[in-house]
């Protein structure tokens, strides 16, 4: 829906960065988005733990924002600084969350658990079909990030729901682990549960060097299904090394965040902003996993023109 009055410039937001290629992917969009609109955006740092988290909030109100965005985290990393921010009216959004928008202290969720839930169950479908419906699916949950352990949780109980012939197999890893010993981590994971079909990935960063290391130790993998490709995850699909992933669009979330802004500044309501709720599944199968990863490729191509529109910039 139109904004339908000028969106004021010179606002000033700050975006807490989770320290993952995710963040920094939506960080960029979002400042992209931020200077169309003649705002500017600052970037605070921080790792998924709690005091971390919190550093970073506490460093993002000492800055006096008009507004504050994240990816990933949720109220129960930063609860003390989200009720202070919204004391202070300054609107919070959180891409990715723990909450749903309106609840909990955050304005706006335009990719909440209720969308990634159901990008999960997609994808889980598309897996159990592939399974041939029965035999032992595995997962791996990156820890640290609320919205992770939600949404996997929905892919596993999809799981169970659709092929009550299937078993499952799970392995926690950190944070700390990835691009360090998470490839050893799956592998060997992946080799104490035999005869294992599919591994899904909770984080598609969790496949950095493991087909190396599976190679290296004589393990065979499964076939991967994966949330929220990026550059490796799309030649993964591209190669058949991933057999289906479930994208995480980036480049939009970045621009309906600052979409959510305008309308907190603009005193429209920010549920208008959530219309953008696709699920698409990549995957050679299908025919459909993009021939570039450099720049990310959006899922809407055209997306910056239909912001601008609701914007009423030309």
């Amino acid at each position: 829906m139109p904004i339908g009055k000028p969106v004021p410039q010179g606002k000033h937001l700050v975006f807490v960065n989770c320290g993952q290629p995710a963040c920094d992917l939506v960080d960029a969009s979002l400042t992209a988005a931020a200077k169309t609109l003649g705002w500017t955006v600052s970037t605070v740092n921080a790792q998924p733990t709690p005091p971390a988290v919190q550093a970073a909030f506490d460093e993002a109100i000492r800055q006096h924002p008009d507004g504050v965005a994240s990816i990933g985290l949720g109220r129960s990393l930063y609860p003390k600084q989200l009720d202070a921010l919204n004391t202070l009216h300054v609107p919070v959004l959180s891409a990715y969350g723990e909450q749903e928008s309106g609840q909990g202290g955050i304005a706006l969720d335009p990719m909440g658990p209720k969308e990634t839930s159901a990008a999960m169950a997609v994808l889980a479908d598309k897996a159990v079909v592939d399974m041939g419906g029965s035999g032992l699916a595995g997962s791996v949950l990156l820890g640290g990030f609320p919205i992770i352990k939600s949404y996997t949780q929905a892919y596993t109980a999809e799981i169970k729901a659709k092929c009550p012939k299937c078993t499952a197999a799970q392995l926690t890893i950190q944070p700390t682990d990835l691009g360090k010993d998470a490839a050893t981590l799956i592998t060997n994971f992946v080799r104490a549960n035999p005869g294992m079909k599919t591994l899904f990935l909770s984080y598609g960063v969790e496949s950095l060097g493991l087909a190396a290391a599976a190679k290296g130790a004589g393990v065979t993998l499964p076939s991967i299904y994966a949330w929220a490709p990026e550059a490796p995850g799309i030649q993964a699909l591209q190669s058949g090394e991933w057999r289906a992933a479930a994208i995480a669009p980036y480049d939009e979330v970045g621009w309906q965040l600052a979409d959510g802004f305008a309308r907190a500044f603009t005193g429209r309501v920010l549920s208008e902003s959530r219309q953008f709720q696709p699920t698409v599944l990549w995957s050679k199968d299908l025919k459909n996993v993009p021939t570039q990863t450099n720049p990310f490729p959006a899922e809407v191509t055209n997306y910056q023109a239909q912001f601008k529109a609701l914007w009423g910039i030309r």
